[in-house]
């Protein structure tokens, strides 16, 4: 399995922990949609961490409530994740539809 999308199932924070969690376990996940979720800046704290510690290129968090702490957590886990010959390249971060600024 390399995709998984999960769009729009009401997962919240915690589901987000327990889906980030197996990802840094799973090394070859790397796309991954948890858009229309419910997760807040909780949840975006979880995936900042799958995107540290994964393979992920791609990832969809569009629609989740996610204000300026979350985004922070992405943006510094996005800074932290330097392509190395083991991880590839994260080309791709969807975060339409948050409030961030706001």
């Amino acid at each position: 399995i390399t995709h998984i999308n999960l769009f729009n199932n009401s997962l919240r924070a915690e589901g987000s922990r327990h889906i980030c969690d197996a990802i840094t376990k799973e090394s070859s996940i790397t796309v991954l949609d948890l858009g229309y979720n419910c997760l807040e800046d909780e949840g975006a704290k979880h995936v900042a961490l799958a995107i540290t510690r994964g393979r992920l290129q791609k990832v969809s968090l569009a629609g989740n409530n996610i204000g300026d702490t979350g985004a922070i957590a992405l943006f510094e886990a996005i800074k932290e994740r330097i392509p190395t010959t083991t991880t590839a390249q994260l080309v791709d971060v969807d975060l339409w539809n948050n409030r961030i600024g706001n």
